[in-house]
């Protein structure tokens, strides 16, 4: 039996033992022409856990024409969704101006429910640019 590598994460699994979805990102195994990443990165993501303390997840960040997808990044449990954004639900980007993050590299990217996903990365001008032009 073949493997299966998804387009969007390149996670590997056997053909024929999933559901037609990514195990790692849930990205539609049976339409690879659908979704098509925009812009990939490494980064953190950043959530905050009272107002005094937050936890830190490394990972990777990727922009699709349909989603703004973050996965776990760790070699012994391989990638995991930590979250996963679809562009219609983006209601805007912002760049602080004051961060306590290192070199300004801080993105918040808000939904329209109200929630709100701090992320570290670098280059965050191009990432608010390329978010921008995807949910416009």
């Amino acid at each position: 039996m073949g493997k299966i590598k998804c387009h969007i994460c390149s996670y590997k699994e056997k053909s024929g033992a999933g559901s037609g979805s990514c195990a790692s990102c849930g990205t539609d195994l049976t339409n690879t022409q659908a979704e098509t990443i925009q812009k990939f990165t490494m980064g953190q993501y950043i959530k905050a856990k009272n107002a005094f303390f937050s936890s830190n997840t490394n990972g990777f960040l990727y922009l699709t024409n349909q989603r703004l997808i973050f996965l776990l990044a760790s070699l012994a449990k391989g990638s995991k969704l930590v979250f996963s954004i679809p562009i219609n639900q983006i209601q805007s980007v912002e760049l602080p101006k004051f961060s306590v993050s290192q070199l300004g590299k801080l993105i918040i990217v808000h939904t329209d429910d109200g929630a709100s996903f701090s992320l570290e990365i670098p280059k965050r001008e191009e990432w608010k640019t390329a978010i921008e032009s995807v949910i416009s």
